[in-house]
């Protein structure tokens, strides 16, 4: 699914070899940006500036008019190497480039992890323990820790307690269906937040 998505995106910018999806030769897809001053460091950093000697390459209005050709030439270019050499090519001449990873491999990144974007998820069990942090960061006020999203009908006393339910309400509720007892709730997990299962 990834790689068709990925030629499929590539069909629609194939005319911009500077912004595009290559794949190298250890079979891993990487995203590469860059702009137009960058273009004879990066030819220079694969070995290849003698493009640039090629006429229709020679200046910009040229490169910019032949771009799916010389996407086609990258193509080759970045095939012949495991994306451990482009890395090191890339950082060396200072572009913007990426991996582009599969959403395991995502949750694995050590940068979403030191940057704190993924982030260790409590009391969601053995199989799910980490999530995504909220985007949303208040100046002075620590973040509190991602946790699981309460069960279904999980809060539904301390809700109705606030709406001004009495604890005897709150009974007869379970007593007339209104609201499930405690024993027949739900193990599943609500989409996140507080609510009252009626």
């Amino acid at each position: 699914m990834r790689c068709e998505f990925l030629w499929a995106a590539r069909s629609s910018a194939s005319r911009k070899c500077t912004l595009n999806t290559y794949r190298s030769s250890d079979g891993t897809w990487f995203v590469l940006v860059v702009t137009p001053d960058k273009v004879p460091a990066v030819l220079k950093g694969i070995g290849r500036e003698d493009i640039l000697t090629v006429p229709r390459f020679s200046d910009p209005a040229k490169l910019a008019q032949n771009r799916p050709q010389l996407t086609s030439m990258l193509d080759e270019i970045f095939s012949s190497q495991p994306i451990s050499h482009w890395y090191e090519v890339f950082n060396g001449v200072q572009v913007t480039f990426g991996a582009v990873r599969e959403p395991q491999e995502g949750v694995n990144d050590p940068q979403l992890q030191a940057n704190d974007i993924i982030v260790p998820l409590e009391g969601a069990g053995e199989k799910l323990t980490s999530t995504i942090s909220s985007p949303i960061q208040v100046h002075g006020v620590t973040k509190v820790p991602a946790r699981r999203a309460p069960g279904i009908g999980e809060y539904n006393d301390e809700v109705l307690k606030e709406l001004g339910f009495t604890a005897g309400d709150i009974d007869g509720f379970r007593t007339s269906g209104t609201i499930p007892h405690a024993s027949n709730l739900e193990s599943a997990h609500s989409g996140g937040g507080r609510s009252v299962t009626v």
